[in-house]
């Protein structure tokens, strides 16, 4: 299981060097409370604590599956950059 987790975070680490080529970008978005997710290694579970505290409070403005986030960011910055954000 750790190392089905490793892999994944290589690809996770992959994934952000490629998206974002500015490592302060990446380096706030991995500071962000609310998106972290921490794995225990007595339930063999990843914890979903801080996400779910955020959506209970109002204070995330998407809600998705681990596999939508890389095309919402995508979306995100593609309007961000043409100005569709307004």
């Amino acid at each position: 299981m750790m190392e089905k987790l490793r892999s994944s975070q290589n690809e996770v680490e992959t994934a952000f060097s490629m998206m974002l080529p500015d490592q302060r970008i990446e380096v706030r978005l991995k500071s962000i409370v609310e998106y972290m997710d921490e794995y225990d290694e007595s339930t063999g579970m990843i914890v979903f604590g801080m996400p779910k505290a955020a959506i209970e409070r109002k204070g995330a403005d998407i809600v998705a599956p681990s596999y939508k986030i890389a095309d919402i960011i995508i979306k995100k910055v593609n309007e961000y950059v043409r100005g569709q954000d307004k």
